[in-house]
């Protein structure tokens, strides 16, 4: 709930200490639903701070974390219940350690899918270089 000049203020004052600093993106919806969860405002708070991005996300499921991630949220901050029956006071933002474990996956595989930038035949490709067209590159 924190302002634009809020967090500068306090982003100062650790950097002013020499004090490490992360800043998460957060809303405080209980719970959140995705399409108000803001999510331009990582690449924002990367713009203008230099230190790690993360989100805490109030959300219940495992969605957002991973948009997050690909945006540049380096931590994820997620609430944990023991199982899906299990109520307490934060259970309807909470994912169970099944999600967590997928969670964890899917952010995994964010690296491989994207990958490095790479250009022409790849390997994966080769099978299928004989339907390259080539009228267009003998003009």
């Amino acid at each position: 709930m924190a302002n634009f000049s809020e967090i500068r203020k306090v982003y100062k004052q650790f950097k002013n200490h020499n004090i490490d600093i992360a800043l998460l993106h957060c809303v405080s919806s209980y719970p959140n639903k995705d399409e108000t969860s803001y999510l331009s405002n990582i690449n924002y708070l990367k713009k203008k701070f230099n230190c790690e991005i993360g989100i805490s996300d109030h959300t219940n499921e495992i969605k957002i974390p991973i948009y997050g991630n690909i945006l540049g949220a380096n931590i994820i901050e997620k609430h944990l219940k023991i199982n899906s029956d299990h109520k307490c006071v934060d259970s309807q933002v909470s994912i169970t350690g099944e999600q967590m474990k997928i969670l964890k996956e899917e952010l995994n595989k964010i690296k491989i899918i994207i990958n490095e930038p790479k250009f022409g035949i790849r390997k994966s490709e080769k099978g299928t270089v004989i339907f390259r067209r080539k009228k267009m590159f003998n003009q």
